[in-house]
């Protein structure tokens, strides 16, 4: 039978004890030599090294093994529905700061629309000195940058302030929230060209979807740090994240990034479109503000009125 001075100490976990290499150096080589026997057994030959893999392919897919690695619906029949709808990022699922652009998540309004990139064109307009139009090929010719940056849904982590506890896991619950590396150009360097009107304080971005989806945002933050994105992650943005081009505004909340960006208007206070009175905007909490908020909201609430082409 074996005695306490017959085993080996350990710290846990499978860890020497650090007495042992205090004792003597017989012991600890005993040990030793009884883990590298042990590693160095040999491998059965899996069936996969006994005939020829797959051709190579086109586009990179990942393995079958991974296909529970995937986006979540944010409720059930979205993938089936057109309209407006979501799907969550499975955040348990990955290592590291970067969201694979086919697990990015998405938040869409009305359908994704099928852009043909040859005919989309963003048009800069009000109060400027010159109203332009690019195309792609026009902004390829701009100077681009890249800038990591993370882009969250108004609605993430909603699920926290329900009554009842939250399920489903870090995607479940956060799982609107992705980081990618955005290349683009900077909206500063076009609007410059445009030359922007002293009395411009805001800029509506409309986009090129069926909801024609619109958002104000301070003309400070796009002298700052905007950017009309094109690549994410060094490939064309996904249809689903803005296909040909989105506006890009770091630190703001993801539906001011607008997706399929289709024109950008100049103006002196904010637009008070649909999407900016229906859902994305808060009334301040003092009387004459909610009436006043009210008001807006009530002759306002309506898409934002749009250039007869571009």
């Amino acid at each position: 039978m074996s005695t306490s001075d017959d085993l080996i100490p350990a710290a846990g976990n499978g860890l020497l004890d650090r007495r042992v290499f205090m004792r003597g150096g017989g012991l600890v080589a005993c040990a030793f030599t009884g883990l590298s026997a042990a590693r160095a057994a040999p491998l059965a030959v899996p069936e996969w090294m006994k005939y020829p893999g797959a051709p190579v392919s086109p586009y990179g897919q990942p393995s079958d093994f991974e296909k529970k690695v995937a986006r979540t619906p944010f409720s059930p029949g979205a993938f089936e529905a057109t309209g407006p709808g979501a799907t969550r990022t499975p955040l348990e699922l990955l290592e590291g700061m970067i969201t694979p652009n086919g697990l990015f998540f998405e938040r869409i309004h009305n359908g994704i629309p099928d852009i043909d990139p040859e005919q989309h064109r963003l048009l800069i307009h009000g109060l400027v000195k010159r109203p332009l139009v690019f195309s792609l090929d026009a902004l390829a010719r701009y100077p681009m940058e890249s800038r990591i940056a993370f882009v969250e849904c108004s609605g993430n982590s909603g699920a926290m302030y329900a009554k009842a506890p939250a399920g489903g896991g870090a995607s479940g619950i956060h799982g609107l929230v992705s980081c990618a590396e955005w290349t683009g150009v900077r909206l500063s360097h076009l609007l410059d060209e445009a030359g922007v009107d002293p009395k411009a304080q805001w800029i509506l971005a409309e986009g090129a979807d069926a909801a024609a989806m619109s958002r104000s945002f301070p003309i400070a933050k796009a002298l700052d740090d905007a950017m009309i994105a094109l690549y994410q992650n060094g490939e064309r943005i996904r249809p689903s994240n803005g296909y040909p081009m989105r506006l890009l505004l770091p630190g703001y909340e993801g539906n001011m990034s607008v997706k399929w960006l289709r024109r950008l208007q100049l103006t002196t206070q904010p637009t008070m479109t649909k999407d900016e009175t229906s859902k994305y905007s808060r009334c301040s909490k003092t009387a004459a503000s909610r009436s006043s908020c009210s008001r807006w909201r009530s002759s306002r609430s309506s898409p934002a009125p749009r250039p007869a082409s571009i």
